[in-house]
């Protein structure tokens, strides 16, 4: 936030040009992008990732450190 100067408001992942969110799509196309690139040197992350198995690990790991459950689910 702090290089292009973010206010605490502004998105943490702004579409490029412009200061909204990301859709859910593009974190989609960016999961798989990097998921096929990390491919080349652990074939077993072909498939894996996606947004839904990466927002679930965060959860899970919040989890365990002590976060309540109803601070997660927002």
């Amino acid at each position: 936030m702090r290089t292009r100067d973010g206010r605490p408001q502004d998105p943490l992942f702004p579409s490029r040009g412009s200061l909204r969110c990301l859709s859910r799509s593009a974190i989609g196309r960016l999961v798989a992008k990097h998921a096929s690139a990390a491919s080349d040197r652990c074939p077993s992350l072909a498939d894996k990732p996606t947004p839904h198995t990466l927002r679930h690990t965060c959860d899970m790991r919040l989890l365990e450190s002590g976060v309540d459950p109803p601070t997660i689910a927002l």
